[in-house]
């Protein structure tokens, strides 16, 4: 049988290059790598030689199997969802890191406006930080909930921004969902800790790790795997923190 091994890089390129070595060192068969910053070279470098999978978080340039979700429908159907209840006035908290999947994110954000007529406003486009902080996500809500004329939804690319967006929002006087609705993204634990219980979109964590995994060992067994690349499916929660919009000036 096989033993697992977890490795905290803290988003940091020279600790994930220090786990990888382990492939070399021989102290590891295959690595799952989620959210990796190391760079496409690197990245080829390594699985060239050994067996890597990539999990939730991916690089589109580099051929290695993955298994995430779709992070550009997702977001096209969390806008959908808001655009449905008379929301115009959508601002985005995204991030300032490089990842797929906030790309993607932000891309779906901005081409759904696009496709209901609507020009995404750069007022309304705000990065938190890389690691999608509490603090950054309060921040970047008072900042956009200053905003003349303000968004009546914030559209958080995860849920711990959006649980900062929504502790902003009632700090400065607003209901949430009557005077602005939220959207996280994720569908973590704490999105049904306090209320308002947060809307978002849902991802399969364990699914997603369990596929990953077996991936990894048809790797380690049988070479390069088919299919290369699995896409999971997301899911809508509506919960009690989004609402029809109110009636504006």
């Amino acid at each position: 049988g096989y033993s697992a091994l977890i490795y905290n890089t803290e988003d940091d390129p020279l600790r994930e290059r220090e786990a990888l070595e382990m492939l070399k060192k021989r102290r590891a068969d295959g690595a799952i790598l989620m959210a990796s910053n190391i760079g496409c070279e690197w990245l080829l470098e390594y699985s060239n030689h050994y067996p890597i999978v990539q999990c939730s978080e991916y690089d589109p340039q580099v051929d290695i199997p993955h298994v995430s979700i779709d992070n550009y429908l997702a977001t096209q159907q969390a806008m959908e969802y808001l655009l449905s209840l008379g929301h115009r006035r959508i601002a985005i908290i995204s991030s300032e890191n490089e990842y797929n999947s906030t790309s993607l994110r932000l891309k779906g954000y901005k081409d759904t406006l696009e496709k209901h007529g609507i020009t995404p406003i750069e007022d309304y486009i705000r990065y938190a930080s890389r690691d999608y902080s509490f603090k950054s996500g309060k921040l970047k809500a008072e900042e956009l909930l200053s905003v003349t004329p303000r968004p009546t939804a914030l559209f958080c690319i995860s849920d711990t921004l959006a649980l900062g967006a929504i502790s902003s929002a009632k700090e400065m006087g607003y209901r949430v969902p009557e005077d602005v609705s939220v959207v996280g993204f994720d569908d973590v634990e704490h999105t049904t800790m306090l209320h308002p219980y947060i809307t978002t979109i849902a991802q399969p964590c364990y699914e997603l790790g369990k596929q990953s995994v077996h991936l990894l060992y048809a790797e380690m067994t049988q070479g390069k795997v088919i299919p290369h690349q699995l896409i999971l499916e997301h899911k809508l929660i509506i919960r009690e923190s989004s609402a029809a919009s109110p009636m504006l000036d």
